[in-house]
């Protein structure tokens, strides 16, 4: 097992506070080996969430390789193909199973499930999370992702953007198979989540994918930037199969 762990920092910016100044922070964590490995990093994780979640396993969607997307919008947000593939027969996002895959390393990794978010040999996707609620962690898994380079951009509420580097790849191996659990943690209320995946040689598949809302230090609520309370967040509802 390896496990990676990254913190962003940066200072708010254009606000006035009479207490000290508050720090904006993403902590990210990166577990990766068997699949037994990852899922127990998962189960962990899972273990310390608050509610409410919004979750998407892709079981909702029918896997078809015929059927490709240039944008899909599920629970956890909209992916879209900003770069497709030039290696591949058709273009787009596509939603796969063992039966209908082409490829080689990319899986399910849902208990009793069988569907994932494929890229496709895209060289660049681009996920947007549509956020119910503005301080959360979130989870994932992804397959195949050696070759894979992630940033996540986070837009926080004062104005303040951070990016993370969240996967680095490995310089294009073209190895297959490999398992990682990603797991981030925002303490300060986010506007907009955008995940920006890289890949030059090889494609990669996610699934498993949780949004919890997780409530604000106290400190920082009392400063007015923090929730006014979670009453209103609500739990996005998957697409379910036409």
């Amino acid at each position: 097992m390896k496990k990676l762990a990254w913190t962003a920092a940066a200072a708010l910016a254009g606000v006035t506070m009479s207490a000290s100044v508050a720090v904006a922070a993403i902590t990210t964590n990166v577990t990766t080996g068997s699949l037994s490995t990852v899922k127990a990093a998962e189960a962990a994780f899972l273990s310390g969430l608050s509610v409410p979640t919004a979750t998407e396993d892709f079981e909702g969607f029918t896997a078809d390789q015929n059927a490709p997307l240039t944008q899909i919008s599920t629970a956890v947000g909209t992916f879209r193909d900003i770069t497709p593939s030039t290696n591949t027969p058709t273009d787009g996002l596509l939603v796969l199973d063992s039966g209908t895959t082409p490829f080689s390393g990319r899986r399910n990794t849902t208990s009793g499930g069988a569907n994932w978010l494929d890229s496709n040999d895209s060289k660049k996707v681009k996920w947007v999370l549509d956020l119910a609620f503005q301080t959360f962690d979130i989870g994932f898994i992804l397959s195949d992702f050696s070759d894979v380079s992630a940033t996540m951009r986070v837009r926080f509420r004062d104005g303040t953007n951070i990016d993370t580097n969240i996967l680095p790849g490995s310089g294009g191996s073209n190895s297959n198979g490999s398992l990682a659990f990603v797991e981030s943690s925002f303490t300060q209320a986010a506007t907009s989540v955008t995940f920006l995946v890289d890949s030059n040689n090889d494609g990669w598949g996610i699934d498993d994918v949780t949004v919890s809302a997780v409530p604000l230090p106290a400190g920082i609520a009392l400063m007015g930037l923090g929730l006014a309370g979670f009453g209103g967040a609500r739990v996005m509802q998957k697409r379910r199969k036409a």
